[in-house]
């Protein structure tokens, strides 16, 4: 996202704006690197849409089907129900971009935004400060997928397409002013919050892998002593 809005700076006309970094392959650099970059994206295309299809799958596989009130839960009945749910969603996804192959863009790049600001702010806070509450994570996920979803419509609303972000200050991407906005969010209500025993257990077991050995080191060393 942040490589193709940079090249807003030098071409404001790109159309349609999903072919940002094509453009910049084939205009800004040597032929040659611009033919690998080119390669490149056409892989993380294929990379990004084989895991959300696998994603998908098994979604479906363990909170639908493993979680329903289903007689048959082994493990060949569930590799089948993931294996028919990868053709199936493969399926929709090659009728959805028959003749309007921009929509199936538009929705994986919908969806890439969403996980990049509603999921990952609170995870990675989670994972690396120790102030992270509950309450901040939540309350994270929300507002990101809010203004996510906002600034989207703000882009339908202004006479653009969806998920354009021409309309915004620089062009920067929705995706970033939703990432600020679900730190911010995330760290000011942690602050004002406490973080639960579970959680300073869960951030300590995560950051220190050897706290038990040397829990249990200390406790053997103060026998000793005593």
């Amino acid at each position: 996202h942040m490589a193709g809005a940079s090249v807003w700076f030098f071409n404001r006309d790109i159309t349609p704006d999903s072919g940002a970094l094509v453009w910049a392959a084939k205009n800004m650099v040597n032929p040659v690197l611009g033919g690998l970059a080119v390669a490149g994206l056409f892989g993380a295309c294929l990379s990004t849409a084989s895991t959300q299809i696998l994603t998908i799958a098994l979604s479906i596989t363990r909170d639908l089907y493993e979680k329903g009130n289903f007689k048959d839960r082994s493990e060949k009945k569930l590799l089948f129900v993931a294996r028919s749910a990868i053709v199936i969603v493969g399926i929709i996804a090659m009728l959805l971009s028959l003749g309007n192959s921009k929509y199936i863009v538009n929705i994986g790049n919908f969806g890439a935004s969403v996980f990049a600001v509603a999921f990952f702010p609170a995870l990675f806070l989670g994972l690396f400060w120790k102030k992270m509450t509950r309450e901040g994570a939540l309350y994270s996920m929300l507002v990101g997928f809010a203004v996510d979803i906002l600034l989207h419509l703000g882009g339908v609303l202004a006479g653009s397409s969806w998920g354009n972000a021409a309309y915004l200050p620089l062009g920067i991407h929705l995706a970033i002013w939703a990432f600020f906005a679900a730190m911010i969010t995330a760290i000011v209500t942690s602050l004002y919050t406490r973080p639960s025993s579970e959680l300073d257990a869960i951030f300590i077991k995560v950051n220190t892998p050897d706290h038990g050995a040397v829990v249990k080191t200390s406790d053997r060393s103060m026998r000793r002593v005593s």
